[in-house]
């Protein structure tokens, strides 16, 4: 059977582009795939441990998002498609501890935002600079789901619409 990368795997709007990301263990592990051939191209990045994957709409960017369940908080990794590590993350360019992860990390429309979703609260990355540009506290919990969950479809929504 042929590897197609991670655990997850997510798709650019218009299907040209493929990534996937090896959740719950400690590899860092991202992967392109060609949908046309099937050809995969992984890169690892240390200890990070992948929780959610998003795809910008048109394919040019993904994130990988860093929320493990025995920590608070997350870090995103932003990569292009050769599978660079656009960013890195250093306080206050990371989401201060707080609460747990939780699935539907997506790009806003126009790519130039990240939405990630927490268990009390929605943030916003700034997907140009990798950073954290502000956090939306909820009236009460997100769904969280329990670990260790395998890869589910995400579990938030942008209006397609809008700018950004």
């Amino acid at each position: 059977m042929p590897y197609f990368g991670g655990e997850v795997i997510r798709a650019s709007a218009d299907g040209s582009r493929l990534y996937s990301a090896q959740l719950n263990t400690s590899s860092g592990e991202v992967s392109s795939i060609d949908p046309s051939t099937y050809a995969v191209q992984s890169e690892g990045f240390g200890f990070l441990f992948w929780t959610d994957l998003a795809v910008s709409p048109d394919g040019s960017q993904f994130a990988a998002v860093d929320a493990p369940p025995f920590a608070t908080g997350d870090i995103v990794g932003f990569f292009d498609a050769g599978l660079h590590l656009l960013n890195t993350n250093a306080y206050p360019a990371f989401s201060p501890p707080d609460d747990t992860g939780v699935l539907g990390a997506t790009f806003s429309p126009g790519s130039k935002v990240l939405v990630v979703p927490l268990g009390d609260s929605i943030e916003f990355w700034d997907a140009a600079q990798g950073t954290l540009r502000a956090r939306l506290m909820t009236p009460e919990e997100l769904h969280v789901l329990v670990y260790p969950e395998g890869p589910v479809a995400p579990v938030l929504a942008v209006d397609q619409t809008g700018p950004g």
